[in-house]
């Protein structure tokens, strides 16, 4: 008996949420930009905290990149349900 790939994968994929903050921060576009962010389980247990330099940029692109990095980390994690707040 075939089971379908999509159902096996729902189930051996947890379906908690998790909450994430990120932040990115510079004191002026001649400074290097920084990112950072944190990965918490809703009972407030640190799954994860990382950070970056991303070198000279601006707030939107520092913004964007953070998102990003944060969502391959949740990836690699196995967290499939999040809660972005910057």
């Amino acid at each position: 008996m075939l089971i379908p790939f999509h159902v096996w994968f729902l189930e051996s994929v947890s379906l908690e949420t998790f909450i994430c903050y990120a932040d990115g921060a510079s004191h002026s576009t001649q400074n290097p930009y920084f990112a950072t962010w944190a990965i918490f389980s809703l009972n407030e247990e640190l799954v994860c905290m990382q950070g970056i330099c991303i070198g000279c940029s601006t707030n939107n692109i520092d913004e964007y990149i953070v998102v990003v990095k944060l969502l391959y980390d949740a990836i690699a994690h196995g967290i499939r349900r999040l809660i972005v707040r910057l």
